[in-house]
């Protein structure tokens, strides 16, 4: 209990001083024998209070004086004290951003002045300290940007969204036409790792033999990894249109179907392995049957057609 009627000793401590704009100001009241406080702060808010222990900010940079009266009845004792206070940085990370899974971006913090960076989580960027780093995240993350001089710091925050790959298409052969699942806008064929320019849809009308490949590409622009290659063998013809003959599906599973023209009824058919042997030999009398390929292993083989007008081969794939 301070008794009344005694000299009372004004003392107090600023925390922090030298300050910055806009950020809290603790006046730390330390005076003996005092009742009451006043406490007159020109440029802070608020300017004035009778707290013990106020907390004040300044909006502008400057230096300014406080000034606590510590009173007891009619005896005052006056202390004054000044406060620095700099300006607080302004810092921009960017606007918010979208990227595909396995993608980089860079980002760019923007400021005014001389000021150390420090970008976090660090663990995805190469450069974290400083105002420019790439950025690789697995995962949509917030990346904040802190900057700093002698005095005040400042701080924004720019969210990068990951966006999931299409899954990996499979192609799949009806006749001539390939067809990539999925059902995404574009689609991009490639034939022996060489871009088909134009073929951006989910089929494609084949013309030539060779390995096929598709990535699918989704409304964000991301681009799926590519699909399994797939050989691609024209549905049998012969050398004119006289003797024009079908085999499918390719790939096959379980039957093989064949189309003769009526004047080729009687043609042997041999399928042979890739080491050569054969492993099927048979007659057909009739225009349009089926081998069984139920026994056959996984793989590519080689379907020959031999008649009274020519020898013919063509290669299938067993799945």
């Amino acid at each position: 209990m301070v008794p009344a009627g005694i000299q009372p000793q004004a003392n107090f401590a600023i925390n922090p001083n030298p300050a910055c704009t806009n950020s809290d100001v603790s006046l730390l009241n330390s005076s003996t024998n005092a009742l009451t406080f006043s406490w007159d702060m020109p440029g802070a808010t608020p300017a004035t209070s009778n707290s013990q222990f106020p907390v004040v900010t300044y909006a502008n940079p400057g230096t300014y004086a406080v000034t606590l009266i510590a009173i007891n009845g009619v005896n005052t004792d006056t202390l004054t004290q000044n406060i620095t206070i700099y300006p607080t940085p302004a810092v921009n990370a960017g606007p918010d951003v979208g990227i595909c899974l396995g993608s980089s971006l860079t980002l760019n913090a923007t400021a005014a002045g001389n000021f150390s960076y420090n970008w976090s989580p660090a663990a995805t960027l190469t450069t974290p300290n400083q105002a420019q780093t790439i950025a690789t995240p697995t995962a949509n993350t917030d990346y904040v940007i802190t900057i700093n001089d002698a005095f005040c710091s400042a701080s924004d925050t720019v969210t990068v969204m990951v966006w999931a790959l299409p899954p990996t298409p499979i192609i799949t052969q009806v006749g001539n036409t390939l067809q990539a699942s999925g059902a995404y806008p574009v689609y991009q064929w490639y034939l022996n790792n060489n871009l088909i320019a134009g073929a951006i849809h989910d089929t494609l009308n084949a013309v030539a033999s060779g390995d096929y490949t598709v990535n699918a590409i989704d409304t964000n622009g991301c681009i799926s990894t590519p699909s399994p290659t797939y050989t691609f063998v024209p549905v049998g013809v012969y050398g004119s249109a006289d003797y024009q003959f079908t085999i499918f599906p390719n790939p096959v599973k379980d039957k093989l179907y064949i189309n003769l023209p009526v004047n080729l009824q009687r043609t042997r058919i041999e399928i042979i392995d890739v080491t050569g042997k054969i492993v099927i030999n048979e007659e057909f009398n009739s225009n349009s049957s089926f081998l069984s390929t139920e026994q056959l292993s996984t793989g590519f083989y080689f379907l020959r057609s031999i008649n009274d007008h020519q020898v013919d081969q063509y290669m299938f794939v067993k799945n």
